[in-house]
């Protein structure tokens, strides 16, 4: 399927009718609207600024909300968005004062920020004062008298003794107090008569005495230690007063939200609006805009105005066109896995309908058990119900609800039931029921499940020729068509044919016909693959060297053997996971059955998760490197509509 045809359209109307219009592009969400070359007004940045400040409220509001029970949460979640009818929301718009309740959200902000402040500062106070609460007078009250000299401080502990020693020796009428010391400093107070001062002044300057900076020295450290712990108690019944007074404007959440998405829409239309170009009377507006509405578009204006104009532009060569996928409802999930490598250019296909069957094969051929199948489809579909996910975004759900079921069907067709061994830890009804639907056992068999994949790598990479070559025919070159990729699934058919003589698949007796058919797959090639070369030596030459393509070729069937090694990790996995838990129940008396149970669920849990997502991976890089590749180039840029997408509000017509 080719990619949805867009057009490059010029629009041109009236001033006046330009809200309209653009209001009207803004919920029909079918045009990506270009920049005008000529010009561009204003910024909006008033409703930018109001935007930012919503968002501010919504997200503080959100870190002071009032704990919900849980059964509330989950049935808020299962709410999802708000649903509102139209009325609704026009009178929030109209009536809702957002810009008061922020500068009031925003006040009561500064203050719980002014007050944590404070208690940082009162908390790094005490902890400032704590080495000195033995002191029993005032810090300030130290310094210079009429007779003596006196400081606060604190010198490397390991050098105290011999400090005390030199002072004693030099000067004796000093008086040094111990009040406290830590790891590395001894803190003193030291007093000195006003003559010995320049002495002990030098001698403190050689052991690195530190002057103490202690907070609040006009009082007692013991009493500002006090003070500073009931200031800490008051500053934190003032945030709590305060985060009460903002927990009641968490009653205009719903509001809150219903006008960012309102301001948002306002940014896109206004910015859509400054991206057209102007004159006296008229704008005109550059889009490119999917070709199956233009004349839908045409007739929601012609409601209001036959004053406009809708001209189809010439799209030149080298133009990045945007790429919109429109696929039908069982593929559109997909997208989701074509988005992941990124947009086909606008003359490819989109891969998404062809990568499909081939991705949920896949899929459950690296999951390879049937009990993770059913219950990754179960809690993927439950999670879309409960949750209420919208469609759009539950792309990721709905692939896994696929590959779940394709899981499960290829898992009890492989015998995977998490791990059990069935003809042993079953009961023989059950053990036999399962064991009739298994066509093949992937332990025992493991070259069998081999092949397959191969053939599947095989098949895959012929459907991929086979889109290239149909795709050149639709588009008016079947030659190339023929003679490009034709000549190629032609070669590679008859190589399989060739192979399959050899290993007693088909008959001996067909080896001579077929050996014969490579030969004439090889002619074509030479022939064909550098007919574009005016040179006839370059085109041999061109058309030999074009056999190499086999090898590649081949390296790309052989990726496809990934399949089998992480379908056998999956059930290998399980069994030990199983053998394990058996094990416990052995060997760890009375509770052995609860540990196991835990080993049991968890190691199974473990084991899809993480096998859930090799699959994932695995899966689509298979669809990425050895499909897409084979008839697509890619590196196409999205389509992005203006279009009115809601993060919070759902509005309905009643």
């Amino acid at each position: 399927m080719a990619v949805n045809p867009v057009s490059k359209i010029n629009l041109i109307s009236l001033n006046r009718h330009k809200d309209q219009i653009i209001d009207l592009l803004h919920k029909a969400g079918v045009v990506q609207i270009l920049e005008s070359e000529e010009s561009r007004e204003a910024s909006s940045s008033d409703v930018e600024y109001n935007l930012a400040q919503v968002n501010f409220a919504l997200k503080f509001l959100k870190k002071y909300e009032a704990k919900l029970p849980l059964k509330k949460k989950i049935q808020q979640i299962q709410e999802g968005g708000i649903t509102i009818t139209e009325k609704q929301y026009q009178e929030i718009i109209d009536e809702f004062d957002y810009k008061g309740i922020i500068e009031e959200i925003s006040d009561l902000e500064a203050e719980v920020n002014q007050q944590t402040n404070n208690i940082t500062k009162y908390q790094s106070d005490i902890e400032a004062l704590t080495m000195w609460k033995g002191l029993d007078f005032n810090p300030a009250e130290l310094g210079e008298t009429e007779y003596t000299n006196s400081i606060i401080g604190g010198l490397d502990k390991d050098k105290f003794e011999e400090f005390l020693g030199k002072i004693k020796k030099i000067e004796k009428s000093s008086e040094i107090i111990k009040i406290t010391e830590d790891d590395k400093k001894q803190y003193l107070v030291i007093v000195t008569e006003k003559q010995a001062w320049p002495k002990m002044k030098s001698i403190l300057s050689d052991y690195s005495w530190e002057d103490a900076n202690i907070p609040h020295p006009d009082q007692k450290p013991a009493d500002a230690i006090s003070e500073l712990e009931k200031n800490v108690i008051k500053a934190e019944k003032e945030i709590e007063s305060t985060k009460k007074k903002i927990q009641k404007y968490a009653k205009h959440d719903k509001n809150m939200k219903v006008i960012f998405d309102y301001l948002s829409w306002q940014l896109e239309k206004n910015e859509a609006g400054n991206s057209t170009s102007r004159t006296e009377d008229t704008f005109a507006l550059m889009a490119w805009m999917e070709k199956d509405h233009i004349e839908l578009i045409k007739k929601e204006i012609e409601k209001f105005t036959k004053q406009y104009t809708i001209d189809e532009l010439p799209i030149k060569e080298d133009e990045n066109v945007p790429v919109p996928l429109k696929n039908k409802k069982l593929f559109y999930p997909f997208e989701m896995v074509t988005g992941i490598y990124g947009m086909p250019l606008s003359k490819e296909p989109d891969p998404t309908p062809y990568l499909t069957g081939f991705f949920l094969i896949f899929f459950g051929m690296c999951l390879t058990d049937a009990g993770y199948g059913a219950i990754l489809a179960l809690t993927s579909f439950l999670a879309i119900k409960i949750f209420k996910i919208p469609p759009e975004k539950s792309k990721l759900f709905k692939v896994l609800i696929w590959g779940g079921l394709f899981t499960f069907v290829i898992g009890a067709l492989f015998g995977g039931w998490f791990g059990i061994i069935l003809d042993q830890q079953l009961p023989a009804w059950l053990g036999n029921f399962l064991m009739s639907i298994r066509i093949i056992d992937p332990i025992a068999n493991p070259i069998t499940v081999l092949i397959i994949t191969l053939i599947m790598g095989i098949i895959q990479i012929l459907f991929g020729i086979g889109i290239a070559m149909f795709h050149e025919i639709k588009a008016g070159r079947a030659k190339d068509g023929i003679l490009d990729h034709g000549s190629w699934m032609f070669f590679i058919i008859a190589v399989m044919f060739w192979i399959t003589t050899m290993v007693g698949v088909l008959p001996e007796s067909l080896g001579k016909i077929a050996l014969y058919i490579v030969y004439a797959g090889i002619a074509i090639l030479i022939l064909t693959q550098g007919r574009k070369e005016k040179n006839i030596i370059m085109k041999l030459l061109k058309g030999i060297g074009s056999l190499y393509g086999l090898v590649g070729y081949f390296s790309d069937v052989l990726s496809y053997s990934r399949l089998l090694a992480l379908g056998l990790a999956t059930g290998i996995i399980a069994m030990v996971v199983n053998l394990i838990a058996l094990l416990v129940v052995d060997m760890v008396p009375y509770v052995g059955w609860f540990i196991a149970i835990f080993i049991f669920i968890g190691g199974h849990l473990f084991n899809m998760v993480i096998n859930v997502l090799g699959a994932f991976i695995h899966s689509s890089r298979l669809q990425f490197v050895e499909f897409f590749g084979k008839f697509m180039e890619g590196g196409g840029s999205r389509f992005k509509p203006l279009r009115k997408e809601a993060k919070f509000i759902n509005i309905v017509s009643k």
